[in-house]
């Protein structure tokens, strides 16, 4: 696994665990996706991997093109959801955020972000949002997710 990969997902993982309700669970990963110049056929074969009933075309990716600020506000809304993470004082959120921002510059340099929208033929999550970073270095799924 690429080592900013793992780092990624030790920090998303330690802000889930601690947004874990008695109720659910909090999935917050970051995927590698298959090398590609494309981002719609690399999606194609990571849909695939989840089901071999359903082909990756019932998934209907959508990808509107965003920025750096669209995303962080969705992931600080996953990350301090929980009122033990919403109640930390603002200059540890921006802390965070800021650390979370730090290691995807550091692994992307420059990228270009996506919100992906799908409509899965398969139960995925209760509720969730992605988004993927496209840069030189590869193509990156992020995913948060609540699941029962």
């Amino acid at each position: 696994m690429d080592k900013y990969v793992e780092k990624l997902n030790g920090f998303m993982e330690a802000l889930g665990t601690m947004n874990k309700d008695t109720n659910r669970g909090s999935e917050y990963i970051v995927v590698k996706l298959q090398d590609g110049d494309r981002i719609l056929p690399s999606l194609a074969v990571y849909h695939a991997s989840l089901s071999d009933k359903h082909p990756p075309e019932y998934w209907h990716p959508t990808l509107i093109e965003t920025h750096w600020a669209r995303f962080e506000t969705v992931a600080a809304k996953w990350f301090f959801e929980h009122k033990v993470m919403e109640n930390l004082p603002e200059e540890m959120k921006k802390n965070l955020l800021a650390v979370f921002q730090d290691i995807i510059n550091e692994m992307l340099g420059e990228y270009q972000v996506y919100e992906l929208s799908t409509t899965p033929p398969v139960w995925y999550a209760a509720l969730w949002d992605e988004f993927v970073f496209y840069s030189k270095y590869g193509i990156f799924l992020f995913h948060f997710s609540l699941y029962d």
